[in-house]
């Protein structure tokens, strides 16, 4: 049973299905509030769950990947034919319940169910867009084997069997059957309806600057060494530790942030998710967007540039430096702590930064009557933005 289920792959999937929800969950907000006009928790758990499956279908489907000299396998294209085999010898019960050809057809129908059900929960296809997604999916899976990996192998190195196909397609089916009654009904929720500024809201918002000014540079610069090393470029081992390289993939992100808080106000973060900010009292703007930035994650995205920088350099235990990294790392440990507290409160979820800089953050779709270009009131004073807070339908944080 154990060599069946393969528990490794299903933690493989679980580990490399995470690793790119995270990679790709800015796309995934910024695609998710211009299409759907929000994201709630249940949508951002079945983006987890659906990229936690892909992994899954993947590993359980072509993995392990076979080794030099391995023996190439046939085409199996009469349909049902180990089953009916097996049916012709009159089986008992419980051989029938041993025999990896039952086996086999099970957890096929099995691997594919999730593919329906999310297809209806998730984005609303019925039973025909399942079993043609579970085809699609399935062909593409088989022809992969059947080619050894589209010519890498010399030939395929898994059967091509057309049982997998009416299975995989059956599991998509049987899938989206079972999930009918989960389905959400009624309208899709306005895209274009302003919605609250909720904690989640926030939070995403929050973790959209992390990924950009804190993440994305180590990526960036782990990518940098992996492409340097497979072209075989001399110096490929040391170009992490390159204080140009450094300074770009820290700075460039960076310099987004501080062009879109200088310009506008508004975090990379608050344009995913829609918000936008507006003053809150008669400061000046360019000090109110200065603190928003040196406060917020642009503070945290500096620091941690610098700190990179000792650290490559050589310089972070020399000399003064010695006691200017552990300020740096404190100063960074707090700016982060800000912004988690800052994704509950103050009550309005404006974060901590906005409240010291003198800014309230609204919904960028809800427009005060009156409102002129450039964000002027007219001359009657400014309307207040509580509508912001208005519950909307769909539950979208």
């Amino acid at each position: 049973m154990t060599s069946v289920l393969q528990p490794r792959l299903a933690v493989l999937a679980v580990l490399v299905g995470t690793f790119v929800a995270v990679v790709l969950f800015v796309p995934f907000v910024v695609v998710s509030y211009r299409r759907r006009g929000g994201a709630g928790v249940w949508w951002v758990l079945g983006w987890v769950l659906m990229a936690v499956y892909l992994a899954g279908l993947v590993a359980y489907t072509l993995l392990p990947l076979p080794s030099a000299g391995y023996r190439c396998r046939a085409v199996q294209l009469v349909p049902l034919d180990d089953l009916r085999r097996l049916l012709a010898a009159h089986p008992s019960p419980g051989v029938l319940l041993r025999s990896m050809t039952v086996w086999q057809l099970a957890l096929n129908l099995l691997l594919f169910a999730p593919l329906g059900a999310l297809l209806r929960v998730r984005h609303r296809r019925g039973v025909l867009v399942a079993g043609g997604v579970g085809l699609a999916v399935s062909l593409l899976i088989e022809l992969t084997q059947l080619t050894g990996v589209w010519g890498v192998y010399p030939c395929a190195y898994r059967v091509f069997d057309v049982d997998d196909l009416l299975a995989n397609t059956a599991g998509a089916v049987l899938g989206s059957l079972l999930a009918l009654p989960f389905a959400r009904r009624g309208e899709r929720a306005d895209a274009g309806a302003p919605a609250p500024v909720t904690a989640l809201r926030r939070a995403m918002a929050a973790i959209s600057d992390g990924m950009l000014v804190l993440v994305l540079p180590e990526l960036l610069r782990l990518s940098a060494a992996v492409v340097a090393a497979g072209l075989g470029l001399p110096g490929a081992a040391d170009l992490p530790a390159n204080p140009w390289l450094v300074a770009a993939v820290w700075g460039v992100p960076l310099a987004v942030q501080l062009v879109m808080v200088a310009s506008g106000g508004r975090t990379f973060g608050e344009w995913a998710v829609l918000l936008v900010t507006r003053p809150a009292d008669g400061r000046p703007a360019w000090l109110a967007r200065a603190l928003r930035f040196l406060l917020g994650s642009g503070g945290a995205g500096v620091v941690g540039m610098a700190d990179m920088l000792l650290d490559v350099t050589g310089q972070a235990s020399s000399g003064p430096f010695a006691v200017v990294r552990p300020l740096l790392q404190t100063t960074a440990q707090v700016l982060i702590l800000l912004a988690v507290v800052g994704v509950w409160w103050p009550r309005d979820h404006r974060g901590i930064p906005a409240l010291v800089a003198g800014l309230r953050v609204v919904d960028q779709r809800d427009r005060p009557s009156g409102l002129v270009a450039g964000g002027a009131a007219p001359a009657g004073g400014p309307r207040s933005d509580c509508g912001s807070t208005r519950p909307r339908d769909g539950g979208h944080a």
